[in-house]
């Protein structure tokens, strides 16, 4: 279980996240990890399914990561706001450029239809991404 806290409802738990800069965006994957996205520091953050938090990857490709999302691989995709892309992060952490896209905000995966759906501040649209 991950370490939480309750609040006096007894609804809401929080997950310590205390020392990640800026967070922007959250995904968990199919295996209950967390990963958080740094806009402040460009990174993505992991809290594994025990709570021990890592850096999953501050790779030089992220800047400015605003909306995350997991897929049924576990692959992780951050809408990177500052640089005009979607980045494809692998279980293993290797990040590549996916697809440009303008002002990427936020993102979600579609299980169902294997696609992504990106709002892009650019256009004022919704860009649908097929896998």
């Amino acid at each position: 279980e991950h370490k939480n806290i309750t609040d006096e409802s007894g609804k809401a738990q929080y997950i310590d996240i205390a020392e990640i800069q800026a967070p922007s965006g959250v995904a968990v994957d199919s295996e209950g990890n967390i990963f958080t996205a740094s806009f402040a520091e460009n990174s993505i953050y992991k809290v594994s399914i025990f709570g021990k938090k890592s850096v999953f990857t501050g790779s030089s490709l992220i800047k400015g990561p605003i909306g995350l999302a997991a897929d049924s691989k576990n692959n992780i995709y951050v809408a990177n706001y500052n640089a005009n892309n979607i980045l494809k992060i692998t279980p293993y952490g290797s990040v590549s450029i996916f697809v440009e896209i303008q002002k990427p905000y936020c993102i979600l995966y579609d299980s169902i239809h294997d696609r992504l759906y990106v709002t892009e501040q650019q256009s004022n649209k919704v860009v649908k991404i097929d896998l």
